[in-house]
């Protein structure tokens, strides 16, 4: 499945962006990052969330924890950097889920990782 925040790179101008998704369950996103301010609040259902560190700038990533987020509840990052590397994560729903994410720019623009944690070329 295609990134299902976002849309591919260079599809909107700079700025703010806020979605609607609805999650079929076996939905997963790639092990990705965001600008600097994002959110992501569940409205109905569960989405599970591996979270990344990336002990250095130019190396991989690496799992850090993973987490359930269910229906009512919101995770938000701030970051104080300009960087498209941020809350490096993975996104998987197990049921059916809707949820709303709002960014501070275009969150297609974020880096991309393979499985094994390693920046992918755009």
């Amino acid at each position: 499945m295609d990134h299902p925040v976002g849309g591919p790179p260079g599809e909107f101008d700079r700025g703010p962006r806020s979605f609607l998704i609805e999650w079929a369950p076996g939905s997963t996103t790639e092990i990705h990052g965001h600008p600097p301010l994002m959110y992501m609040g569940v409205i109905t259902g569960a989405l599970t969330i591996d979270e990344f560190e990336r002990p250095e700038s130019d190396g991989p990533a690496v799992l850090d924890c993973t987490r359930v987020i269910a229906s009512g509840q919101a995770v938000h990052r701030v970051a104080t950097n300009e960087r498209w590397d941020n809350f490096i994560h993975r996104i998987r729903a197990t049921e059916p889920t809707w949820s709303l994410h709002v960014y501070g720019d275009d969150p297609g623009m974020g880096v991309r990782f393979d499985e094994r944690g390693r920046p992918t070329a755009r």
